[in-house]
């Protein structure tokens, strides 16, 4: 595994990884604080997005050195934080159980359940 295979999965582990101090926040939360509305709302859906954007580094990485892709999102596409947003919600539709996990994983499980990988 190269160190920059490694390092971005560090990043990406630390960015959904509570820390002893303070845990990350659960999908639901970040979903009712969404829902609220106001600069908070952006807030917290900025944060989904930058959870997105960790978790395609280190899916770039890890697919760069050989490993298959967990999620296949099409070469064209260009996710927005909007698009973030749905992903999680559409998959929280599906699987209620997604919203009791850190904000962070529901993210990487929206990308799982959104862009299936086909063969």
């Amino acid at each position: 595994m190269s160190i920059l295979t490694r390092a971005t999965m560090l990043a990406a582990a630390l960015l959904v990884l509570p820390s002893s101090a303070h845990a990350e926040a659960t999908g639901r939360e970040f979903l009712q604080n969404i829902d609220k509305g106001g600069e908070s709302a952006e807030v917290y859906k900025l944060a989904l997005f930058a959870y997105s954007t960790g978790i395609g580094w280190a899916h770039s990485a890890m697919t760069n050195d050989g490993a298959a892709p967990a999620y296949c999102v099409p070469d064209t596409l260009s996710i927005t934080a909007d698009q973030v947003l749905s992903m999680v919600r559409e998959a929280v539709k599906a699987q209620p159980e997604l919203k009791e996990l850190p904000a962070g994983l529901v993210v990487w499980a929206a990308y799982l359940y959104t862009f299936p990988c086909r063969p």
